[in-house]
């Protein structure tokens, strides 16, 4: 049965007719087969390659900057490429384990895999620690019926591929048994408590037990597989004075250190104490003398989860398990090679090289940081983080920034989560920076150019950006084959988050000073200048006067009656007739004039102008005009009317704006005098 009619919204419809068929035509039947069918994989193709016009396999992996996980994602992108398919991975560099603000922004990545268009989806199970997570992604996943591939922890509904860590760590252990007749062995332990170093300790004392050797609690140890947990742990056991005969390790970097440790206290590995490890970790192949150790072959995995690919999505509904072995190699700790030396002088350099890199990498993310804390605005694009990311040598970066990012309450609206829309800001490609295009698109089709991105069955990298919980944007990279500067981009990437807050607080700090600012030199009532803020800018005004040989003409303004409307009518009624003044005073001002409130029912105004007196004269038939304009839209039982005074004069070095105000406010104050209203308060 077609997968299409199994799915389809009409499918009971399909399957009543089809049962008639069936009943009366089988020759029908066939014919009705093959066309739904055609239809069905004519849907299909267009969907499936409505990015970049080819296959797409998505990839859910964390924390690209550990050994392993770059080794899944090097043999996935190898063995893919080479079947014709595009790798789109989603990425965090943090395994989400703490749960706390940071994991939850770098989880928000996840949230933009676009199930729809993949043909299928492998999720590197182990390297996110929370549980809930892969099966929360695997169920989005299958809801779309798409084949589902873990490799590494099993998830119910989907193509497990499996590793045989335990039968592995057996296989070391019963070979120091049964090969080098050991009885005496001690265990060099991970974490306690911890689910893999808990299954390695069982798989010690299992093989212990088939052999009828004791387990002593006692002889396991606690490394937390790591080398100074490990060297306090061999300073205990070498402190109770037996030596045991073998030490097995539950993983390659613990075996080294033991054997660093042996080696200070006058002990020979192997010839007094054999020493394993676990996991093939690339830096015992420098080590003297080499591990016996079991090597994870994530290769044949990749090989496995590819052969699942290709079959396409009819293995969507027939999800097996697959066990992949471990390479164990016995080797010189454990004396079945002989031992000699290494020459690690490459490696030294190597390392010395990626040292001075690294150095030179973080001077260069120090500099970004730098521009960022000087910038003067929040636009990212003047950071210019496609230039400091030519230094990873990457084909392409993208930065697509949420809509939002800048918003007053972006802190609840993206936390941990995308908005819906968002803007290409940044566009660096092959080396140089490209103008990116700022049309708005739907977040979550996450670029603008799939076709140019996977032409060459490229990997396309998806990284969140955000700061703590809060989500800015994302990045979008074309990552080269042989592409192995991941520490680097892991510190590119925190760095690029920690500028990325940084801006954003220093245009939210910017803003609460413009606001600060904005209470300092105005009136909080009609939003014209305070007494503070005129002050501030009439030195500029006397000066352009004093340049141009142009008057300035100052005007006091009060309005009038304010006492008996506040008495009689209530305060509300008086705010509304000063800020009906107040907003002809504004409106009716020529260019450049300073319009402020002096308190209460005090104004006053200053403008530059070349004919003071009938331009001044002008100014005042004008306000009150428009306030006799908006009195007759809104009628009051109470008249609103101001009283003017205006005095004017070239400023010269003897210039004084106070004089000048007294002259025009007591010429005011003589109009004021004559109005009714102002004669009504003085008899109050």
């Amino acid at each position: 049965m077609p997968y299409f009619i199994l799915n389809n919204p009409c499918s009971k419809d399909i399957l009543v007719a089809l049962f008639f068929i069936i009943v009366y035509n089988p020759i029908i039947v066939i014919v009705f087969h093959t066309v739904v069918s055609c239809l069905y994989w004519g849907v299909y193709m267009v969907e499936e390659l409505n990015i970049g016009g080819r296959h797409i396999v998505g990839l859910v992996i964390a924390h690209l900057n550990g050994e392993a996980e770059q080794k899944i994602l090097h043999y996935l992108q190898r063995e893919l490429k080479a079947s014709g398919f595009n790798l789109l991975v989603f990425s965090s560099f943090t395994d989400l384990y703490r749960r706390d603000a940071y994991d939850k922004g770098e989880e928000a990545v996840y949230s933009l895999i676009p199930y729809d268009k993949l043909d299928a989806l492998i999720i590197a199970t182990r390297t996110i620690k929370i549980g809930d997570v892969t099966m929360r992604l695997a169920n989005e996943a299958l809801s779309h019926h798409i084949p589902v591939i873990s490799i590494d922890d099993p998830l119910p509904g989907c193509h497990n591929i499996r590793f045989t860590y335990a039968n592995s760590l057996e296989t070391i252990v019963r070979h120091v048994v049964e090969h080098h007749g050991c009885r005496r062995i001690n265990f060099m332990a991970g974490m306690r408590n911890n689910e893999y170093s808990d299954a390695r300790i069982a798989s010690y004392k299992k093989v212990l037990e088939e052999h009828n050797i004791p387990v002593e609690e006692d002889r396991i140890y606690y490394g937390d597989f790591w080398q100074w947990p490990t060297q306090d742990a061999m300073r205990e056991m070498l402190s109770k004075g037996e030596v045991p005969e073998a030490i097995v390790c539950a993983n390659d970097t613990m075996a080294m250190t033991v054997c660093s440790c042996l080696e200070d206290a006058g002990l020979k590995v192997p010839e007094d104490v054999i020493v394993t490890g676990y996991d093939g970790v690339d830096a015992e192949r420098y080590h003297t003398p080499r591990l016996t150790t079991a090597a994870t072959d994530y290769e044949h995995a990749a090989k496995v989860a590819v052969s699942i690919v290709k079959k396409g999505r009819d293995m969507y509904s027939c999800p097996q398990d697959y066990l992949i072995p471990d390479n164990v190699v016995f080797s010189q700790s454990c004396g079945c090679k002989p031992k000699r030396v290494t020459n690690a002088n490459d490696r030294v350099m190597d390392l010395y090289s990626q040292m001075i890199s690294i150095n030179e990498f973080h001077e260069i993310m120090s500099n970004m940081i730098s521009k960022a804390s000087s910038a003067e605005t929040a636009d990212i694009p003047t950071i210019n983080f496609g230039r400091y990311a030519s230094f990873l040598k990457l084909k392409e970066f993208s930065f697509y920034a949420c809509d939002n990012y800048l918003d007053d309450d972006v802190t609840d609206k993206n936390s941990g989560r995308y908005s819906e829309f968002s803007r290409m800001i940044i566009n660096y490609q092959n080396g140089e920076t490209v103008d990116p295009l700022v049309e708005t698109m739907k977040t979550r089709a996450l670029m603008l150019n799939p076709e140019r991105l996977f032409s060459d069955n490229n990997t396309v990298l998806i990284l969140p950006a955000h700061f703590q919980d809060i989500v800015v944007g994302h990045m979008v990279i074309v990552v080269p084959d042989d592409f192995d500067q991941f520490t680097h981009l892991q510190i590119y990437n925190s760095n690029y988050n920690q500028v990325l807050e940084l801006l954003h607080a220093q245009y939210h700090l910017r803003k609460a000073l413009t606001d600060l600012q904005m209470v300092f030199v105005h009136d909080y009532l009609t939003s014209l200048y305070n007494r503070r803020g005129f002050y501030t800018l009439i030195d500029d005004m006397i000066a352009q006067g004093r340049t141009s040989d142009r008057y300035l003409v100052a005007f006091s303004i009060d309005l009038n009656g304010l006492k008996y409307l506040n008495d009689t009518f209530s305060h509300q009624e008086g705010d509304y007739a000063i800020k009906t003044v107040a907003e002809a005073l504004q409106a009716e001002a020529p260019p450049g004039a300073i319009c402020a409130r002096f308190g209460g029912d005090e104004f006053s105004v200053a403008f530059l102008c070349d004919s003071p007196e009938s331009e001044a004269s002008d100014y005042v038939r004008r306000v009150e005009a428009h306030v006799a304009k908006v009195s007759k839209l809104t009628p009051k039982p109470y008249p609103v009317s101001a009283s003017f005074g205006y005095a004017y004069e070239i400023p010269d070095d003897n210039f004084s704006i106070d004089a000048l105000i007294r002259t025009a406010d007591d010429r005011m104050y003589d109009k004021k005098k004559e109005h009714p209203l102002h004669r009504r308060d003085d008899r109050r």
